[in-house]
């Protein structure tokens, strides 16, 4: 009975030794699968048109009466629009009705006003044209020269600024194709060392950027830019697990 209660002893044992044996294997191989991997990136690009424009032309002014200044600037405001309106823009993509700007040197305490040199007041107003027919304001910026001319001075920026809205709408597109780039760079990495592609470890999406179609900059910042010939653009970083 004693031998018997030994051997069943024993066969439970060696049992579990086996067990143990291939339960340890196992782990080790789960551990080396899922310490494995390979990080990839997947790049997206499609060009696009900007669909919407906003130029700001300031309008700058100096002298010695304020009340003159005013009519001077509404007069040249209206040169703009009307010359605006000539070139095909709509007169509500026109906003002539924006307050007037003035500065008094005679009442800034940090610098010191000559009279016989200087002009006291210095009025700045605006002319801004928003439309959706990026096309035409594109190339409106021919029409500066003749302001010009006709002695209408801007101060700062004179450009148009190009803005894409539908950012959204092309989204999922693109980030189906980033993700298949990469899943194809994970492919041809794999095979180049024997390795077999498995299930995505961690993925990051990346950051969408609106450049211009001649950039080659790894990133520009910001949506507003120069021509409304765009280029939509999106890295993927994806890691997955490899096996043998």
């Amino acid at each position: 009975m004693m031998r018997q209660s030994s051997f069943l002893s024993g066969l439970c044992i060696g049992v579990g030794i086996v067990l143990g044996a291939v339960f340890v294997s196992k782990s080790m191989d789960n551990h080396t699968y899922y310490s494995r991997s390979i990080s990839v990136k997947g790049l997206s690009e499609k060009d696009i048109e900007a669909d919407e424009g906003l130029w700001t032309l300031t309008i700058a002014l100096s002298g010695n009466d304020v009340v003159l200044l005013h009519q001077k600037a509404e007069h040249q405001k209206k040169t703009v629009a009307d010359i605006l309106l000539k070139e095909g823009f709509l007169a509500t993509e026109i906003n002539v009705d924006t307050a007037a700007e003035v500065n008094d040197k005679k009442l800034n305490q940090y610098g010191e006003f000559d009279e016989l040199k200087q002009s006291r007041y210095v009025l700045n107003t605006r002319v801004v044209v928003n439309t959706k027919r990026v096309s035409k304001l594109f190339k409106a910026t021919r029409i500066l020269n003749q302001l010009l001319k006709d002695g209408i001075y801007f101060k700062g920026e004179t450009q148009p600024s190009f803005f894409y809205t539908k950012l959204n709408d092309i989204k999922p597109n693109m980030l189906k194709e980033a993700g298949e780039n990469a899943h194809k760079a994970a492919l041809e990495l794999a095979n180049n060392t024997n390795s077999k592609v498995g299930k995505i470890k961690t993925a990051t999406q990346g950051v969408f950027s609106i450049r211009l179609r001649a950039d080659t900059s790894e990133f520009q910042g910001g949506f507003a830019k120069s021509s409304p010939y765009l280029r939509a653009r999106v890295v993927t970083h994806v890691t997955y697990f490899i096996a043998d």
